[in-house]
């Protein structure tokens, strides 16, 4: 965030800039971070996404050219993976109809799924809350 200071008196005049680096990534919350991740790849289609100061490439899987993203936040290393319409799941039900649906995973296990612009959390069937890893 930069702020903007004048100062001075009679022909002088001098200007101050004052730029608080922050990492926005340090704020936001899991929650946060994942639904933005889906709006700026599924909904807003954008080539890459970003989280605080660090940008993500978007790119697209081989055989099904769906896109996923590979991104950190809080330490950890996760996958933002655009849901397979093609599957049986109540997920991919919803892709079918149009939805944006993307699935995070961490370390090839999904953690979270974000549709309609709602974040699930999840390991297996039990909900789950986000901890920062250590």
């Amino acid at each position: 965030m930069a702020h903007l200071y004048w100062h001075g008196g009679g022909s002088r005049c001098v200007c101050v800039w004052f730029y608080e680096l922050r990492k926005e990534n340090a704020k936001m919350t899991f929650e946060e971070a994942v639904l933005s991740v889906w709006r700026e790849a599924l909904v807003e289609k954008l080539k890459t996404v970003t989280i605080g100061e660090e940008i993500f490439p978007v790119r697209s899987t081989a055989k099904k050219k769906l896109r996923q993203i590979d991104f950190r936040f809080d330490g950890r290393e996760l996958r933002g993976l655009e849901q397979n319409p093609d599957t049986k799941s109540r997920w991919a039900a919803m892709a079918r109809k149009g939805q944006q649906v993307m699935q995070i995973l961490e370390g090839g296990r999904y953690v979270a799924v974000v549709a309609d612009g709602k974040v699930r959390s999840y390991v297996g069937k039990t909900q789950v809350e986000w901890t920062p890893k250590t």
